[in-house]
């Protein structure tokens, strides 16, 4: 079976108005991705891509929108690449 795992940049400064958020950098997600694979030797990464979709930073967390444009939740969720690792189990 394949699986997925998506890690979503994480915010690091929610910044004034007149700037705007900050977020995790990709060296630092790239990190995060070689931590978690060193962690899994029993995973085998198949695939790495950059996935762009709508992220809700909400009050409960990071949380990736799947879009249905009546939707007010996908309307206000920000548009972020983010980064979807393919592996399965060896």
């Amino acid at each position: 079976m394949i699986y997925f795992k998506d890690f979503i940049p994480s915010r690091t400064d929610v910044g004034a108005l007149s700037s705007g958020a900050k977020y995790q950098s990709i060296e630092d997600l790239c990190t995060e991705i070689t931590d978690w694979s060193e962690g899994n030797p029993k995973f085998s990464i198949i695939n790495i891509e950059t996935v762009m979709k709508p992220i809700n930073y909400g009050s409960s967390g990071l949380k990736i929108v799947e879009v249905d444009h009546g939707d007010a939740e996908a309307i206000t969720a920000y548009h972020r690449p983010f980064v979807r690792v393919w592996y399965k189990k060896v």
